[in-house]
């Protein structure tokens, strides 16, 4: 039987009995995501191998990202899936570094609607390098109805900044690549409001305010958003799924002493809802 046990801290639920197999699971698990948690927590999925993962990442959508440039894709099998790793002949991102409050490929005009990521070599708990994810479609909901009325139109520019794929290399020929998305953002699938990565690292600004003043309120937003979240210390085969336009997510330092194997998917929204500026002066 499919059983969903909240985390107790807010956002997510530990998934129990779940059958890739079995259609009549796939509606159930879109649910229990969009509809109630957010991010779902399959634990103990030995083995998973490429096209296991590929095939769950397509039960929310068809449209799976493909990772930057033919040489940067890392995995030996499909360009459909990225290998984040401190294992230098593997490549990395950010290595064993932390990576601050995001949410997958907000600089790009089409977005993550939903990320996948799977622990082949998770750092164990002593090592560091847990995952942090926070509900900001809940941060929206507890605004007073005056800050809502105040960010209702408002868009951002989120940059990758010096960001690389691989360190030293230069992922967009030159180009930083920059997209302007609406900062309260509705889910396509519930209509439910949200603040969609309203500060954090890929945050550049707020067009037709004040630099100061739009920083202020990204740090005000953010910090509404990241009062509350949930902890993963990861375990061999756990699998992450959760909704990347209603969460923000950050990762822990890793002790560079353990080696980390996660395997990511980003599943690419149907439209896309925001305007590149990577050629903005």
């Amino acid at each position: 039987m499919l059983t969903f046990t909240e985390t107790g801290d807010g956002i997510g639920a530990f998934v129990e009995g779940f059958d890739a197999e079995n259609i009549s699971h796939h509606e159930l698990i879109r649910e229990a995501l969009f509809e109630d948690h957010l991010l779902l927590i399959f634990r103990a999925l030995p083995n998973l191998d490429a096209n296991a993962l590929i095939n769950i990442a397509k039960i929310f959508g068809e449209n799976l990202s493909k990772y930057f440039r033919e040489e940067d894709r890392n995995h030996p099998e499909t360009d459909e899936i990225l290998i984040l790793s401190n294992v230098n002949e593997l490549g990395s991102l950010g290595a064993s570094a932390e990576l601050p409050w995001h949410t997958n490929l907000a600089y790009l005009p089409q977005v993550a609607s939903i990320a996948l990521l799977y622990g082949e070599v998770p750092t164990p708990p002593e090592g560091g390098g847990a995952t942090l994810f926070a509900d900001t479609r809940c941060a929206y909901d507890s605004l007073l109805p005056e800050v809502k009325t105040e960010i209702e139109n408002l868009t951002m520019i989120q940059s990758q900044g010096g960001y690389h794929v691989y360190p030293g290399e230069d992922v967009f020929g030159g180009i930083i690549p920059q997209a302007e998305h609406s900062l309260v953002r509705v889910h396509p699938r519930t209509g439910r409001k949200s603040l969609y990565c309203p500060g954090g690292r890929f945050f550049n600004k707020i067009p037709g305010m004040d630099q100061e003043q739009a920083k202020l309120l990204s740090k005000s937003l953010l910090s509404r958003c990241t009062s509350n979240f949930y902890r993963h210390a990861w375990e061999p085969g756990d699998l992450l799924i959760w909704d990347n336009l209603s969460t923000l997510h950050q990762r822990e330092v890793i002790d560079p002493s353990y080696t980390r194997i996660v395997h990511v998917i980003d599943v690419l929204e149907d439209e896309i809802s925001g305007t590149d500026k990577s050629n903005a002066q």
